[in-house]
């Protein structure tokens, strides 16, 4: 009896055991997990392990003070976040709902860090680049020149009548274009050790930009310690700086005035004035220079005529028109009373040339000649027809006085 109770109780424990086995198989087999998509069932799962190799290299970059370092910035750190940006865009593209979030999060530190490090750089280079252009304006020329004229130079004085003061005094700075414009420089030292000639040069600028420059030295009054400088005066060459400060527009303008005594302009003295240029004003000058070239024109000549040929001085003629030069011309003569010919070492005629005056007309008064060169080949028995041979001097006389 006692056997069959026992063998009944084993019995019914093993049936107990055998349904628990069996429920635990049903979840297993039939509950599905309740988290997202891992990395191991992503089908971007080996875009995912690089991206996060790539966010490990470059956090241990900005850890390690890299970001910071220009040559890394230029070439390491750009790529490796490249390489991080695509790997991102993949794992959007194979796997949409895996989360990226954290990725952009990490993306976006690192280009903060990058973008600060470019504008450390940038401003280290625009601080470097003062400092760097500081010492060279105080080391410049300029300003060792600007040094030197101090140590032999009072001012540049300005006035709307000739200055007679021989003491330094300081005059007017402010005209109006109209107003004639003269100037005395005046030096701490006798000019005879400061200048090597007694010829001198100015140059004018505009907001730094030279708008005239004397072409040839001039003389003019001085002392021991002064040199007029008479800047706006009808009178020789100096209308041609009148005609450079008529050309300037309407407004104010600050006149920085040079003054040397060689071409390369060895500045000995610096000054500057205000001109106001105006309509009224131009239209004065305008006048004066008109009234100077008048004059001057009513002194000049014409070429006195040579041999007469009127076929050469028809072709000069037309070797005018040919080039397009200014004007219709009107008359043309030979200026000279032969041909000059051109032989070579042992006596052969290669060919010969003339200058023609070829005349047009400027208006009703003045007229205008350029000298222009006919030149014929010779070719061992008779001359060639005839070719350009180049233009020369250009002058205006009154045409009352050609003949």
């Amino acid at each position: 009896m006692k056997i069959t109770v026992m063998l009944l109780s084993l019995l019914t424990s093993l049936s107990v055991m055998s349904q628990i086995k069996a429920g635990l198989k049903g979840i297993n087999k039939n509950t599905k997990p309740k988290t997202e998509t891992t990395t191991k069932e992503s089908p971007a799962q080996s875009d995912i392990r690089m991206a996060d190799m790539y966010i490990k290299e470059l956090n241990s970059m900005l850890s390690e003070g890299d970001f910071k370092v220009y040559g890394k910035l230029e070439t390491k750190i750009p790529s490796k976040m490249k390489d991080l940006k695509q790997r991102i865009e993949t794992i959007e593209e194979v796997d949409p709902k895996y989360q990226t979030e954290d990725y952009h999060a990490e993306y976006a530190k690192f280009e903060r860090a990058y973008n600060d490090g470019i504008a450390a750089h940038n401003e280290k280079i625009a601080s470097d680049k003062l400092a760097k252009d500081s010492i060279a304006n105080v080391n410049s020329p300029e300003n060792k020149l600007l040094k030197d004229i101090d140590t032999w130079a009072h001012f540049i004085a300005f006035a709307k009548s000739p200055i007679t003061s021989e003491s330094a005094v300081k005059k007017e700075e402010n005209f109006i274009s109209g107003d004639m414009i003269y100037a005395r420089a005046y030096f701490k030292k006798d000019i005879s050790v400061i200048f090597g000639r007694d010829k001198y040069l100015t140059s004018y600028e505009v907001n730094g930009k030279e708008i005239y420059r004397d072409d040839m030295g001039f003389k003019t009054e001085s002392g021991s310690n002064y040199i007029d400088i008479d800047i706006v005066v009808p009178d020789k060459r100096r209308v041609n700086r009148l005609k450079a400060f008529n050309n300037l527009p309407i407004g104010k303008h600050e006149i920085t005035v040079k003054f040397g005594n060689d071409l390369d302009l060895s500045t000995k003295i610096i000054g500057t004035f205000i001109l106001e240029v105006t309509e009224k004003g131009k239209a004065e000058w305008s006048k004066m220079i008109d009234d100077y070239e008048m004059r001057r024109i009513s002194e000049n000549e014409p070429p006195v005529e040579g041999f007469k040929n009127s076929s050469i001085c028809s072709d000069a003629m037309r070797f005018y028109k040919e080039k397009n030069y200014n004007g219709e011309p009107f008359k043309a003569y030979i200026d000279s009373d032969e041909w000059m010919i051109k032989r070579n070492s042992i006596g052969i005629i290669l060919y010969r040339s003339v200058d023609v005056v070829v005349w047009i007309k400027v208006n009703n008064e003045v007229c205008e000649y350029s000298i222009l060169g006919v030149k014929q080949d010779y070719n061992g028995s008779s001359y060639e027809k005839s070719y350009f041979n180049g233009i020369g001097m250009t002058k205006k006389v009154l045409c009352s006085k050609i003949r």
